[in-house]
Formats: C-alpha cells, sequence, structure tokens
C-alpha cells in the first residue's frame, strides 16, 4: 500500500514539475517572440511574384545543360505598378544586343555572362548594356548571355554549351556580384528567394559544392524551398531559420567556392584559346577580394560597377534592378577597358 502511494505522489510531482518547465519554456519563447518583433524581426510571408508575360504566361524553359534559359521570342513584361518593357530573344535564349536584320557575318564574337543585370531585366533591349558595347565594338559581335537567376556557376556550363554550338568567341566576360556566391552553391537563402520565379517556368539551376578533398564537384537539382515549421506564423522560428541560413554560408564556404568556379572558368577559356575577363559589376569587399584574387591567379579582372545607393542608378518606383543610366556607365566602363587592356585598339 505504502508503495502504491509514493508511487502516486512520484508521478504527481513528474506532471507538476513537467507543467512548470512547460510554462516556463512558454513564457520564454513568449519573451522571445516579443523581443524579435520590437526588434524588427518578422515572420516568414511568402513572396507573391506578380510579373506579366505575354505571350504564353512563361519566360523559362528547361534545358539539359544549363537546367533553365530564357524562352526564345519576343515578350512584353508587366510588373505589378503597371509599370512595362519589352524584351527579344532569339531562339537559343539570349537577349538580342542589335536590331534582328542586322548583318554579323565575319565579325570576332564576345561573350558577355551574368545574371539579370546583364540581362537588363527592366529594361527595353536598347538599353542593356550589352547592346551598348555592341553599338561602341562595331568590329564585332556581341552576345548576351545574361539571364534571370544565373551565377558564375550556370555562367560556365552556359559556356560549355555553347562553345560546341556558336562560333569559338575571341573573348568572355563573365561578370560577378557578390550575391552569386549564395546561387553558385544554391544556399537555402536562394532556394528561398528564387522558387516563386517558378511560376514563370520551372528553374532548376546547377550548382557547385567542394567534397572532402576540396575538390569542386557539381549538382543540378529542381529550386524547391521547405519552411521550418511555424515561420509563417512566428518571428522567432523565422529568426532561428536565418541564423541557419547564416550557419549553412560559413559551412559550406560559398565566397571560396566562387572562387575555385572562377578560375576553372578561366582556365577552361585560356585552354581554348580565348581571353577571359571578370567584371565586377556590384560594390563592396566582397568584390574587391575576387579582384584581388583573379589579379593573383594573373587573370584579367576590371571593376565596371556604379554605386546603386543611388536612386538614379536603379529603375526605382517600378523595380529594383539597375537603370538605363546604371547600364550606360557600365557600357562605357567595359568598353574602355576591353579597347585598353584586351581588344588593344
Amino acid at each position: 500500500m505504502p508503495d502504491k502511494i509514493n508511487n502516486r505522489r512520484r508521478k504527481r510531482r513528474i506532471i507538476i514539475l513537467s507543467c512548470y518547465f512547460l510554462i516556463l519554456l512558454t513564457f520564454f519563447f513568449l519573451c522571445c517572440e516579443i523581443i524579435l518583433r520590437i526588434k524588427g524581426v518578422k515572420p516568414y510571408k511568402p513572396v507573391e511574384l506578380s510579373v506579366k508575360i505575354e505571350p504564353g504566361g512563361k519566360l523559362f524553359c528547361p534545358d539539359p545543360d544549363v537546367g533553365y534559359t530564357h524562352l526564345g521570342g519576343k515578350f512584353k513584361v508587366t510588373l505589378k505598378n503597371g509599370y512595362t518593357f519589352e524584351l527579344t530573344h532569339t531562339s537559343n535564349g539570349l537577349r538580342i544586343t542589335r536590331p534582328i536584320n542586322e548583318i554579323t557575318t565575319g565579325k570576332k564574337p564576345i561573350w558577355i555572362m551574368g545574371c539579370s543585370f546583364t540581362h537588363g531585366w527592366s529594361l527595353n533591349d536598347d538599353q542593356t548594356y550589352p547592346w551598348l558595347v555592341q553599338r561602341e565594338l562595331t568590329n564585332y559581335d556581341v552576345l548576351n548571355f545574361g539571364v534571370n537567376g544565373y551565377g558564375t556557376v550556370q555562367s560556365l556550363f552556359q559556356f560549355r554549351k555553347f562553345l560546341k554550338q556558336l562560333p569559338k568567341p575571341s573573348v568572355v566576360v563573365a561578370t560577378y556580384a557578390y550575391f552569386h556566391d549564395e546561387r553558385n552553391t544554391f544556399l537555402r537563402s536562394w532556394r528561398k528567394a528564387i522558387v516563386p520565379y517558378n511560376k514563370l517556368g520551372q528553374v532548376s539551376p546547377p550548382y557547385a559544392r567542394f567534397d572532402r578533398n576540396r575538390n569542386l564537384v557539381f549538382y543540378k537539382e529542381p529550386a524547391q524551398y521547405t519552411e521550418f515549421p511555424f515561420q509563417r506564423v512566428s518571428a522567432l522560428m523565422h529568426f532561428i531559420e536565418q541564423k541557419y541560413i547564416d550557419y549553412e554560408d560559413i559551412r559550406i564556404k560559398s565566397h571560396f567556392v566562387t572562387k575555385a568556379v572562377i578560375e576553372t572558368f578561366a582556365n577552361e577559356c585560356k585552354t581554348n584559346g580565348i581571353e577571359f575577363v571578370l567584371a565586377s559589376i556590384t560594390r563592396g569587399g566582397i568584390n574587391a577580394d575576387v579582384i584581388e584574387f583573379c589579379k593573383s591567379k594573373g587573370i584579367k579582372a576590371v571593376d565596371i560597377s556604379v554605386s546603386l545607393s543611388e536612386p538614379a542608378n536603379r529603375n526605382l518606383p517600378y523595380d529594383d534592378h539597375p537603370s538605363a543610366i546604371a547600364h550606360k556607365q557600365y557600357a562605357d566602363k567595359l568598353v574602355n577597358y576591353l579597347k585598353r587592356e584586351v581588344l588593344r585598339e
């Protein structure tokens, strides 16, 4: 009988202690939630992409070599605020750099590769800097390989693909922005950002990681993003996810992967007798570090960036991307460098 009484007391004590700790834990999480919200941290809110593409409603198509690319054709794009622009892609997905009927036979190709900054998102065809570079370098055939959402890895895969399909270029200009690092390793932060664009066509980018021996290994998979539990209603859970993203970047060493990809890219160009130029298109310490890395490896590099903190250099209030004014500066800096250091004109 005493044993039964003791067992009941023990169970009661365990239940009371469990409830006590549960209350303390709940109070702790509640305090964290309140403090984080006061500091400006909010629950996760999925991005609702409001872009209208005419005709067809799609901008991307699958590609077995580079994961995805732009659809060919002429498109009218309308953003959520009613702002419109037109873009034209050739049948292989490259944005035009001259009127369609202009003859380029016999001209040496220059390939400019990059992301939406190079593609010229939110601008008409003739406002993009590759178009302006073509206008200045009339003896060359300038091709715009920029694709929305691309990083250095995707540009490398493009180079490998089109080297088999198009006349060999005399110069390859690979643009670099600090945000390419997360794209090159397909971090959770980039998956989170790019998934909404599946609405415009399935996005399946290739990416790179280091193996245990610090060798580059390439992968390719559809863009998918799995949320942390309750992060849509809890600032704390969203904060924990953001800290995990920071940890993931440190663990995977995205910036070092980018450097290795750039060196691989430059070496493949050298092997094929092609001049390679790394053009930094954004500012900051990360970009400066990449330029210094290139110089240490004997790789040509130039800073063509402009200050995106100046409102005139962004296409505001319609879109965050560089404006026509910024693209004119990109073109001037790149043309001057190419004439002086590469083309020797």
